[in-house]
């Protein structure tokens, strides 16, 4: 993977939205230090893990509750939409 292009916006007084653009995926990341509340985004293409990459990033946070979603294969989501029309 690549990065092409990096986006930051801090907002004041707090919190950060950051977007990442790689060559077959993307990742991004939102804070509300307010509420104690992160979202990170990792969308991936090909070979790579998601759930790797999203382990690793956990182990800053020192979070004491994470939920992670898994969506595997783009396949299966345009199925899953196509049958709604």
């Amino acid at each position: 993977m690549n990065m092409l292009y990096s986006y930051f916006h801090p907002f004041h007084p707090q919190g950060v939205t950051d977007m990442i653009v790689l060559t077959t995926s993307h990742l991004s990341i939102h804070t509300w230090p307010k509420e104690n509340d992160a979202s990170l985004d990792f969308y991936t293409c090909g070979e790579h893990d998601p759930l790797s990459q999203a382990d690793f990033s956990l182990k800053g946070f020192q979070a004491k509750r994470v939920v992670i979603y898994s969506v595997p294969g783009t396949a299966t989501v345009s199925s899953s939409l196509s049958a709604r029309k």
